[in-house]
């Protein structure tokens, strides 16, 4: 079977909204510095220095996601990723094509990992880079019942780091 959706084009609002949700939960712990840094300057009773350099230290590391993932949604080498294209989807490749004559193939090997949204799929390349395939461009549900076959088979779906965490199950409580 193969998949020929409707044409898409990745809305760059999404890509920083996307990316940088991305960044938050791969280095979560950066957002630890600048509580540490609130606390260790609360110890020694300026909480106002701490707190003003804790919210400085957050808005430039936002403001510095923010400045790369735009930046990059308008370089030259990215802007491919923008551009509107139809998708078609085998057990081989994924071929972006701009018209009936011109596309690119994918190999799925260059698809690093997968993920199942709300709104779509997200196939990765890297931390960064992906395709975004809204529902709303299949024509029909079995395409997008096949898409899920060919990420499974694939072993591409990745799951959140947290989503495991927060879906355990409490261990029984046995009294001796």
């Amino acid at each position: 079977m193969r998949i020929s959706t409707k044409k898409y084009k990745l809305d760059n609002e999404f890509y920083l909204k996307t990316s940088f949700a991305s960044v938050a939960t791969e280095w979560w712990w950066a957002w630890l510095i600048p509580i540490l840094i609130f606390m260790i300057f609360s110890g020694f009773g300026l909480w106002g220095w701490g707190l003003f350099t804790a919210l400085l230290l957050t808005a430039l590391y936002i403001l510095f996601w923010i400045i790369q993932f735009a930046g990059l949604s308008r370089h030259e080498k990215t802007k491919m990723f923008f551009e509107p294209y139809t998708y078609e989807i085998d057990g081989k490749q994924i071929m972006m094509k701009v018209d009936s004559k011109r596309g690119m193939p994918l190999k799925w090997d260059q698809i690093a990992y997968a993920k199942i949204v709300k709104t779509g799929y997200l196939l990765y390349f890297n931390r960064f880079q992906f395709i975004y395939l809204p529902y709303r461009i299949f024509t029909s549900e079995s395409q997008k019942q096949f898409l899920e076959t060919l990420l499974k088979r694939k072993k591409k779906i990745r799951k959140s780091k947290f989503e495991d965490f927060f879906k355990r199950k409490p261990k029984n409580d046995t009294k001796v």
